[in-house]
């Protein structure tokens, strides 16, 4: 049995909180000793509390590096729990968790890294990613190779372990609808963030492409962001209020995914698209460009269709090509459904993780 504590001080909820709530239910459930780190109050707060895991408040910025009275806390936290592996997932909380949990003689120090996006090639980046953690996990190649791009041979490609995000199927599929609806019109859905970097503002366009070719169609967008007035004036501006509608905040996106006909993805990077394999397994063929992760997990042509970037008429005409013809959705859905059923159940990755942490040849070869 190990003693775990998880690190996330996210005052929002996000695919990143998903993480270390999804890692804590599972290593709880096979008997070790889990704490949650989070901000008091936190979504992640409330929701590890509600699944029993124990949780701890805690505060921390990028500056909290130089603050030796929050390192000493965390310290005396690690120490009087006896916690012997410590998981950070997030950028902001990386810095004071390697340097409190070096300081506590943890030797098990993990960054899951989730952000397609490079690091500064930074001493201190150099020391936290190369020195340490004692492993570093990408949830994607497009995320490990991003990571790299500015440190180059400082961070082997052989120091970072890609292991993927899962899907709980079992709990996905008591969130479904017990039965699909037969849509009329069809109905094009997307779901994320409304921010510049899931790009739904492509979405507009993509509307208004199809409608200028008669297709009849809604198109139903969820998610809450700082984009969402700016969407709201493009569709009124564009004529589509009677079309395209922005649903807010989705709770059940299960529910919300067995509502449509075609899944669409317009994100200008992710680090893994957990919402193409989400929409994948809800058997909904999916849309999305040709760029970061999203190859990794559509097989074009196979379980969904890939478009070059940048180009939302290239998203709007594969679209229209599902959307003339039922069979090819139907065949792109099934096989979707095969491919997270095969390479992206949680459980599987997650233990392929707790097996990677608990190599204790690795571990105990850590730099010091």
């Amino acid at each position: 049995m190990h003693r775990i504590c998880f690190i996330n001080t996210t005052a929002f909820w996000g695919g990143g909180e998903n993480v270390p709530l999804d890692h804590a239910r599972r290593f709880q459930a096979q008997g070790h000793q889990v704490w949650m780190a989070a901000r008091p109050g936190s979504p992640l707060w409330q929701r590890a509390e509600a699944a029993g895991i124990a949780c701890w408040p805690l505060r921390l910025s990028s500056w909290s590096l130089l603050q030796p009275w929050t390192l000493l806390r965390m310290r005396h936290f690690f120490r009087r729990h006896q916690i012997d592996t410590v998981l950070c997932n997030t950028s902001h909380d990386l810095k004071a968790t390697v340097v409190a949990a070096r300081l506590s003689g943890i030797r098990r120090i993990a960054y899951l890294r989730g952000l397609a996006v490079p690091v500064r090639d930074s001493w201190l980046n150099r020391w936290l990613l190369g020195r340490g953690l004692s492993h570093v996990f990408a949830n994607s190649k497009a995320t490990r190779d991003t990571l790299r791009a500015h440190l180059g041979a400082r961070l082997p490609e052989t120091r970072v372990r890609v292991i993927y995000r899962g899907i709980d199927l079992a709990a996905l599929d008591r969130r479904r609808l017990p039965q699909k609806p037969n849509n009329e019109p069809l109905v094009i859905g997307s779901a994320g963030r409304l921010t510049p970097q899931k790009g739904q503002q492509d979405l507009i366009p993509l509307a208004h492409w199809l409608q200028e070719r008669g297709y009849a169609f809604r198109l139903r967008i969820a998610g809450t962001g700082p984009l969402a007035a700016e969407l709201q004036t493009q569709i009124d501006a564009a004529g589509l209020s009677e079309i395209v509608e922005l649903c807010g905040f989705v709770d059940n996106m299960p529910a919300f995914m067995d509502g449509l006909d075609v899944f669409v993805l317009p994100s200008r990077w992710e680090g893994f698209g957990y919402v193409l394999a989400e929409a994948m397994a809800c058997q909904v063929p999916v849309v999305a460009y040709t760029l970061s992760s999203n190859p990794e997990i559509v097989a074009d042509g196979e379980t969904g269709l890939l478009v070059p970037y940048p180009g939302p008429e290239g998203l709007a005409a594969a679209v229209a090509r599902l959307l003339d013809d039922p069979g090819l959705r139907a065949r792109l859905g099934a096989q979707g459904r095969a491919r997270v059923e095969a390479r992206f159940q949680q459980a599987d990755r997650i233990d392929e993780l707790g097996r990677c942490l608990w190599d204790y040849a690795r571990t105990e070869a850590m730099p010091r």
